[in-house]
């Protein structure tokens, strides 16, 4: 392979192990998303509901 192209080929590696890091911030977020949901929006929306 040329330079040219060797130089292109770090790119991209580059590029994909930076896209897998934010899929895998994505995925926490998300997880942490669903905590927040099941442990403190329900419970509170349940808490009114019985108290109303």
């Amino acid at each position: 392979m040329s330079d040219e192209e060797e130089k292109w080929k770090e790119r991209g590696e580059k590029l994909e192990n930076f896209g897998d890091g934010l899929q895998q911030a994505g995925s926490r977020m998300m997880a942490i998303g669903c905590g927040c949901t099941l442990f403190v929006t329900i419970p509170i929306i349940l808490i009114f509901i019985f108290i109303l």
